[in-house]
């Protein structure tokens, strides 16, 4: 498709997300009528467009076209059956994004300061043990992917590292938890908030019943997950400190 045309759609979906209307025929064109790597180029530029036009670093813009990135991918995984597979790792994905975000809002929600709603306590642990295992996840990933980009390249002519084939490079879109300044952004949130509410339920006194129990939960979901989350954070932060200076400068 043209490159204008292409341009055409995306203003018109951006246009959607900031107006808060649903880009309904839009989503429908995209799902059905276009060569995939067109909706991938026109979702890219409406969120540059709606990035190069927002008045804060916040990306929350992104978020209001994750919607019709899933709606889109999830029709296509039903009419593509060659990239079905493919289709359906990338709008689960998308919707994991959206529900981090909602975790993030929902630990908010239940704290003042530094104290978490007990009536809540059960609900947080489950929003606790589900971001544990995204972020285990996404380890795995990375080292998949670290182990890929060592064991599938070799040493050019000039001592340079190159790919022996491009299917050994690593695709991964749960990656994109890291690699997106907000989501990035979003995902040390989530992580913050699992370290400072198991810190909050571990400070209970043991002898409530409910914080007793609370306790015995938070210690299991730590020591059943090989994930040393401060250590993490230790090594997030810093590359999240760095981006955010960066888009300043931009």
């Amino acid at each position: 498709m043209e490159e204008h045309r292409l341009f055409s759609l995306a203003s018109s979906l951006a246009d959607s997300v900031v107006s808060g209307r649903a880009p309904t025929d839009i989503s429908r064109l995209l799902s059905l009528s276009i060569p995939f790597d067109d909706v991938v180029e026109t979702i890219y530029m409406a969120d540059k467009i709606l990035d190069d036009h927002s008045s804060d670093f916040s990306h929350c813009s992104t978020l209001g076209i994750l919607g019709t990135v899933i709606a889109i991918y999830r029709e296509r995984a039903m009419t593509d059956k060659d990239s079905s597979e493919d289709l359906t790792t990338r709008w689960k994905v998308a919707h994991e994004l959206c529900d981090l975000v909602a975790c993030n809002q929902a630990f908010e929600d239940c704290k003042d300061g530094d104290i978490y709603d007990l009536d809540a306590v059960w609900q947080l642990i489950g929003l606790s043990t589900w971001i544990v295992s995204l972020t285990e996840k996404l380890l795995k990933e990375c080292v998949i992917s670290s182990n890929l980009d060592s064991s599938g390249s070799k040493k050019g002519n000039g001592g340079d590292v190159s790919v022996s084939s491009p299917s050994q490079l690593p695709d991964g879109p749960i990656l994109l938890h890291i690699s997106h300044p907000y989501f990035l952004d979003t995902f040390v949130m989530a992580l913050y908030h699992v370290q400072r509410f198991c810190t909050y339920v571990k400070s209970l006194d043991p002898r409530g019943k409910t914080a007793q129990i609370a306790r015995d939960v938070t210690v299991d979901l730590i020591s059943n997950y090989a994930i040393d989350v401060p250590a993490l954070l230790a090594t997030l932060e810093p590359i999240r400190q760095e981006v955010r200076s960066f888009e300043r400068k931009g």
